[in-house]
């Protein structure tokens, strides 16, 4: 018998891409939050954005050079506002909610060292059988590299 005591996440990261499953991850992610009594972070990946010459002038009148801006799609930008709605309703408080430039296995990286997340939540799409043997699903690669739980919403 172990002398291990059962611990629960203190940080919740979840990440919302639009997806219906993303959506419902987003319910999981605020409920779990709410009765673990875990902080919670929503995050959408994004790519870079390629400012216009108008644009490129302003930021370098604003002192901006070097930033990159995200451009979220639009279905995820909507999804991160139901995702923090969601929290809301189910009294989770403060809620972070950010747009991140990079793939989701880079940002969830990036999440675990600078805010200690300990578990991640994860909409989750039946793959096809050929993509499933060619591609590396990111919730294993998350276990295996990152040592964290995940969990997997349908």
């Amino acid at each position: 018998m172990s002398n291990a005591t059962a611990s629960f996440p203190q940080h919740i990261l979840c990440l919302v891409d639009g997806s219906e499953e993303g959506c419902r991850a987003a319910h999981v992610a605020g409920c779990l939050a709410r009765d673990l009594s875990s902080r919670l972070s929503f995050v959408v990946a994004a790519k870079p954005v390629k400012p216009t010459p108008e644009l490129e002038s302003y930021l370098v009148l604003e002192g901006l050079t070097g930033v990159e801006m995200p451009l979220p799609e639009a279905e995820a930008e909507a999804c991160l506002q139901t995702a923090l709605t969601i929290a809301r309703d189910c009294d989770v408080p403060d809620p972070l909610a950010q747009v991140k430039i990079g793939t989701p296995y880079e940002i969830i990286a990036e999440y675990q060292r600078a805010e200690a997340i300990d578990m991640v939540v994860l909409g989750h799409a039946q793959w096809p059988l050929l993509a499933r043997a060619t591609q590396r699903p990111l919730a294993g690669r998350i276990i295996e590299n990152l040592k964290l739980p995940v969990t997997l919403v349908p």
